[in-house]
Formats: structure tokens, sequence, C-alpha cells
């Protein structure tokens, strides 16, 4: 039996307006970072630069995409965490 998947209003329906949504919350991410720094919070946008060979799709990640990304976080967090000792 297959599953039917019934069609959503809030979907992507291509690569562009999917490039769009990326591009929106991007800058809207980096505002948010920006702001939060500018109010003394210790934040940092995390951006990725993922190969196209790391994406199923034109949204969704293999395993190694994942991987890259996580990556990505540790990087970014890693200045923010202080020993425990």
């Amino acid at each position: 039996v297959t599953a039917r998947m019934l069609p959503r209003s809030y979907w992507l329906s291509d690569a562009a307006s999917t490039q769009r949504y990326r591009d929106t919350l991007a800058a809207r991410l980096q505002a948010i970072a920006q702001r939060g720094a500018a109010g003394g919070a210790r934040v940092g946008y995390v951006p990725h630069a993922m190969p196209p060979n790391v994406f199923l799709d034109d949204c969704h990640l293999t395993p190694e995409g994942n991987r890259l990304v996580a990556a990505d976080f540790v990087a970014a967090a890693t200045p923010f965490l202080t020993p425990h000792r």
C-alpha cells in the first residue's frame, strides 16, 4: 500500500521557490543574530556551503550533507563553550 500525499498549500513547488525560501530564511536568521549581538548576546549565524552532491533533491540532504551541517554547527558552537573541569 502506497500512502497518497495530499497537496499542501505550504509545500514549496519547485527549486526556484525553495531557493527564495532559503534566501529569505538566511536573511532573517542573519538579522536576528545581528540584533542579538548588538544587544550584547553571545549569538552567531551559521552559514552552510553545501556542495551539490550532498543533496537528495533541491531541499533534502544526504547523510553526508547532514554530517557537514553538524560539523558547521559544532565549529560555530565551540567558541561559546567553556571547558568543564
